[in-house]
């Protein structure tokens, strides 16, 4: 192993088991952005800054998906360097879509069989954890509400409304988001867009 490549896993510290090949490539770019970078406070803030895995799943014939889970204190220090980090990973994975998201473990609720010293933090219940995850994912683009609809055959999909003006940026990344929170949740989830007042009321004046 060389110097560098030994310093580059530096930037992945994962709780069990040794990194895979795709890890290793996610902590190089990592690193060479943190070396290579101009910008003194993106190199310090990337210097502070560690992820703990990495996965890649399928979005369609020619393009994957890789998600990235960094530590829970860590997420809002990626959110600073969002865009510079992503876009480096990106550009290293010819174009397949980079999420990241905090690894949030998922507490089971307090039953009569089972019960903990502590009670349960209302931040690792499932729902709280899902509903993060969504947010992380979406990430920078704002979410202005939730809804559940459930099918005839018992089935439920997951509808989330985004603002009007985060269209343009996420469109072309809509079925990455779908596949993802759906490996993440075993979630269906679709997206729709909020129209600003504006917009209903030059709808109204035309249907008049």
């Amino acid at each position: 192993m060389s110097t560098k490549e030994a310093l580059s896993l530096r930037k992945i510290v994962k709780p069990k088991g040794k990194p895979t090949d795709l890890e290793k490539k996610v902590a190089q770019a990592f690193f060479n952005l943190e070396m290579n970078t101009e910008s003194r406070e993106l190199k310090y803030n990337l210097s502070r800054l560690y992820f703990s895995g990495a996965i890649q799943i399928p979005i369609r014939k020619k393009r994957k998906a890789i998600i990235v889970f960094v530590p829970v204190p860590s997420y809002n220090g990626f959110q600073k360097i969002h865009d510079q980090f992503v876009g480096e990973l990106e550009k290293k994975f010819s174009g397949n879509h980079v999420v990241l998201v905090a690894n949030k473990r998922i507490f089971k609720p307090e039953t009569k069989k089972v019960s903990f010293k502590q009670k349960r933090p209302m931040s690792r219940s499932l729902t709280t954890v899902h509903n993060s995850i969504l947010e992380n994912i979406l990430y920078p683009c704002e979410v202005i509400g939730r809804r559940t609809h459930y099918h005839l055959n018992g089935k439920k999909t997951f509808k989330v409304i985004l603002a009007g003006k985060d269209k343009t940026t996420v469109e072309g990344r809509i079925q990455t988001y779908t596949k993802v929170y759906k490996h993440l949740t075993q979630k269906n989830i679709v997206f729709d867009y909020s129209i600003s007042p504006v917009l209903k009321k030059e709808k109204r004046n035309k249907r008049k």
